[in-house]
């Protein structure tokens, strides 16, 4: 069986475990829609001593590590996966927007493209990126330096829902792409999903955004000696929002692959507190739905 092949088995795979989770999660999902929208508009949020009891439930997530192996491992996957979507195998030059550590761009030139990161966070590039042969440059992803039609393919992984301004970038991607090239992106959680405020070391509490005010979480990490969330550290972006940002390029890009991924692990919130959800979001489906994976092509 063909590279190409394999990799589309995977996709099958994928997808149809994802609609069978789906399908299996409707009555809960509808239960908790309906519990939602039949609750009163009070009580919006929980309070201090409803914190302390919910944050003992959950663990601190220890899924995404920063240790120099977690950071090569991540970075290699990551190469190989952008390696297997439509258009990469012929494409020679790639921008990774957002690229952190910088191992995603280091590990594309270990398998033989040329490959460039740029981040505002430069601090946080690894020695072993440049030593591979990767170009890191701190940059503003909303405006590149670079010149049009720069590039054959521009990636972003766990970046977009951080960009102020996801249209501005989405923008400059198109600008620096050659006609014909091809822009991935891979990020999530979204800001109303379970983990959105991606306050993990912080708020361990799914939907911490609904269930709790700033104030009170922030206190509580005050009185804990945590990291205090700030609500900057993601946009806002609804999951309609998105949605309307492609539908407005469609002229120029052209969706080859594109799926929104739930997250249906913490139903029993919006359940049991849906007071806390009430009109909260444009539409049900923006509590469910964590991240968003795509490819488009530049006509």
């Amino acid at each position: 069986m063909s590279f190409v092949k394999k990799a589309i088995k995977r996709i099958r795979k994928s997808r149809l475990k994802r609609v069978l989770q789906k399908i299996h999660k409707l009555p809960e999902i509808n239960a908790a829609r309906l519990k939602v929208a039949l609750a009163p508009q009070r009580p919006s949020f929980l309070g201090p001593e409803e914190l302390k009891l919910l944050q003992a439930r959950y663990p601190v997530r220890n899924s995404y590590k920063y240790d120099d192996q977690s950071k090569l491992d991540r970075g290699l996957e990551r190469a190989r996966r952008i390696l297997e979507l439509p258009g990469a195998e012929s494409a020679t030059s790639f921008l990774e927007v957002g690229c952190g550590d910088g191992m995603t761009a280091a590990m594309l030139h270990r398998l033989g493209k040329s490959s460039t990161g740029i981040d505002l966070g430069e601090h946080k590039f690894d020695p072993r990126a440049f030593e591979e042969g990767a170009i890191l440059l701190g940059m503003n992803a909303e405006r590149l330096s670079f010149e049009d039609s720069s590039f054959d393919y521009v990636v972003s992984f766990n970046s977009f829902e951080h960009f102020s301004q996801p249209a501005r970038v989405l923008d400059e991607m198109i600008r620096v792409l050659r006609p014909g090239g091809y822009i991935y992106l891979d990020f999530g959680p979204l800001c109303h999903a379970p983990f959105g405020e991606h306050a993990y070391r912080t708020i361990t509490v799914p939907y911490c955004q609904f269930l709790f005010t700033l104030d009170t979480m922030n206190q509580y990490a005050e009185e804990h000696g945590l990291k205090p969330i700030d609500p900057e550290h993601v946009n806002r972006w609804s999951l309609e929002d998105y949605r309307e940002l492609w539908e407005s390029r469609k002229e120029v890009l052209n969706p080859v692959f594109y799926k929104e991924i739930y997250h249906l692990s913490h139903l029993d919130l919006l359940k049991k507190y849906p007071s806390c959800f009430k009109g909260k979001v444009h539409s049900f489906e923006n509590y469910l739905v964590s991240k968003i994976q795509a490819v488009f092509k530049f006509k």
